[in-house]
């Protein structure tokens, strides 16, 4: 079983060594279509052993169990510090020494999502890398349970969000994740037309689950919902 995320990380390693400028330089040297190249990145095409066997063998110092999960990426560890205390910026390192992508939070680490250490999340064990989201500024991915958002959203299904600021403006009908002190609702938001004060919050699915009134000064923190991984 080859692990995607080390695939990636392997990719931009070549880059970085300036085994080629970009993903497409990259294919190219391994024999491969920039296009065919793109899906198997995005886990797309499945990664088969030849793939992987081509792709090792652009560096002998690479350790192909690392692809599975097992060991360092490079044969000599000493190599592997010595370059990344070379790199150029703290990004460059984050792509080579941590996972990359969005991290899949529980419910109850959004609630403490703010406590949270840099650390904490790199412990968690699944991410996904999808470029778009991350364009958008997602920051972490959650699963959707329950069926107060059915249809637009059904248990199972990923959701990507960002961090709103205090001075960003609120898009009525969006669809937003509110941390309240101790939990955390998926609604769409809209003003309450009879107090200021507050907020009306909408599920989808509003005939289980009729719109309720929240007072602003109870929300400790909104993130919204900037695109969806659907479970069929």
């Amino acid at each position: 079983m080859f692990d995607l995320q080390r695939v990636r990380k392997l990719v931009n390693w070549y880059i970085f060594q300036e085994y080629g400028k970009n993903d497409a330089e990259i294919a190219e040297r391994l024999g491969y279509e920039k296009s065919y190249f793109s899906q198997i990145l995005n886990g797309k095409v499945s990664l088969s052993k030849s793939f992987i066997d081509k792709l090792c063998a652009l560096d002998q110092n690479i350790n192909k169990v690392w692809i599975s999960g097992s060991g360092v990426m490079l044969k000599n560890e000493a190599l592997l510090s010595q370059n990344v205390s070379e790199m150029p910026n703290t990004f460059l390192k984050n792509m080579v020494l941590k996972k990359i992508g969005l991290p899949l939070l529980s419910h109850d680490d959004v609630v403490k999502y703010s406590k949270l250490t840099e650390e904490e999340i790199q412990e968690k064990e699944s991410y996904y890398y999808i470029r778009e989201f991350e364009d958008q500024g997602s920051q972490f991915l959650i699963k959707i349970s329950g069926d107060s958002m059915n249809p637009y959203l059904n248990s199972g299904d990923l959701i990507a969000c960002r961090k709103v600021s205090k001075e960003e403006q609120i898009y009525w009908g969006k669809v937003y994740i509110i941390k309240f002190t101790n939990h955390i609702q998926v609604c769409r938001i809209y003003p309450d037309d009879t107090n200021e004060t507050r907020y009306k919050l909408v599920s989808e699915n509003d005939q289980l689950y009729p719109p309720i009134f929240t007072d602003k000064s109870q929300i400790r923190s909104l993130y919204q919902v900037v695109g969806v991984v659907k479970v069929m």
